[in-house]
């Protein structure tokens, strides 16, 4: 009988492809938890680590050299596999500083993302996995908060991006609540907003974060970033409330 996966995408900005020290983030205790690199190395599976995606840069797509340096991931891993025997596929596809209008269908960090998608079901297919759910988790907004996005522009192409991914690429959506601005903290109100009402969507749920009391309690490191300690609980919170959707 084929070993049943779940491939976990991970997308979004700089939020996603984290910030952080990777030295400060949980060490994956869990022999069930891999990650597939796409770009650099689609001939097997990796042992999942931070710094989570470091090398999966495409020149004509997804490129930041050097800037993952520790995120959500491992925290995110290691909760959701506390009580489970289930195996998670994890794939990195997340640029730092990208807006909504990037990853709309034909963009190249859209294209980018579905070769990530189709390199990696295909491998896992073809090495006899049976994946039980392709899940796509999105975090992703401070951009376009920047930009002074109304909420309805950005709500109006997320809906057009994660339609087209649900036809046939990915199961479900979680939208990962963004936090504030350091200095101006009222900026990103309309992406939050936004984010909250994709969640009305089928097939795309909100889940609510405590990114944006980090900016009170110490842990942001510039304007748009969070320290290690934030990452980690933030991947906790998200595998809670994804074993909860369970």
């Amino acid at each position: 009988m084929d070993q049943v996966v779940e491939l976990i995408i991970f997308a979004g900005q700089s939020n996603m492809a984290g910030r952080g020290t990777a030295t400060l983030a949980p060490k994956i205790t869990k022999a069930q938890a891999w990650e597939f690199r796409a770009v650099s190395d689609p001939t097997k599976l990796y042992p999942l680590t931070e710094r989570f995606g470091y090398l999966e840069n495409n020149a004509v797509g997804i490129w930041e050299p050097g800037m993952k340096t520790g995120s959500m991931v491992t925290s995110f891993v290691e909760t959701y596999l506390n009580d489970s025997e289930k195996t998670v596929i994890a794939l990195s596809a997340s640029k730092g500083g990208s807006s909504i209008s990037e990853w709309q269908p034909g963009t190249p960090y859209y294209q980018d993302l579905l070769e990530r998608i189709h390199k990696t079901k295909n491998w896992l297919t073809q090495a006899r996995y049976q994946i039980e759910r392709v899940t796509f988790l999105w975090l992703q907004g401070e951009t376009d908060g920047d930009l002074k996005r109304t909420t309805e522009e950005y709500q109006g192409l997320a809906t057009a991006f994660f339609k087209r991914l649900l036809e046939k690429d990915v199961d479900e959506i979680f939208v990962l609540e963004i936090g504030n601005q350091r200095d101006v903290p009222d900026l990103y109100l309309p992406i939050r907003q936004a984010q909250r009402n994709l969640g009305t969507l089928e097939q795309v749920t909100f889940v609510p974060t405590s990114l944006a009391s980090m900016r009170e309690n110490g842990h942001m490191i510039d304007l748009f970033h969070y320290d290690q300690y934030a990452y980690n609980l933030l991947g906790a919170e998200v595998a809670q409330a994804l074993l909860a959707f369970n």
